[in-house]
């Protein structure tokens, strides 16, 4: 018998979220030069489904999107970056806040 409030099948449940989030970073990055503000909201659903779903998520995908505002930061594109002491910083064009990623 299952936990209360625990269900049964939240490893499942997670996976599929995992796939709708990579699929919505996919769509964001598709879409970014034609239609930059439906990137933006990809990214807002894919948080918001990682916190439904309690999903961590992959440092790829983390780099992707701004801390503060998040907005999408296509990879090259309109982002500057720098490295220091083995980390990268990103800067975000929207708000100017620099996220630091390590590795």
């Amino acid at each position: 018998m299952a936990e209360k409030g625990r269900s049964r099948r939240g490893g499942q449940q997670q996976k599929i979220g995992l796939e709708r989030i990579e699929r919505l970073f996919e769509l964001a990055e598709r879409e970014f030069r034609r239609h930059p503000e439906r990137s933006h909201r990809n990214v807002l659903l894919a948080r918001k489904i990682a916190m439904r779903y309690n999903i961590r998520l992959p440092q790829r995908l983390k780099r992707r999107f701004c801390k503060k505002c998040y907005k999408y930061l296509p990879l090259n594109m309109n982002c500057d970056g720098g490295m220091k002491r083995g980390s990268t910083t990103i800067k975000c064009p929207a708000c100017g806040h620099v996220n630091k990623c390590l590795g």
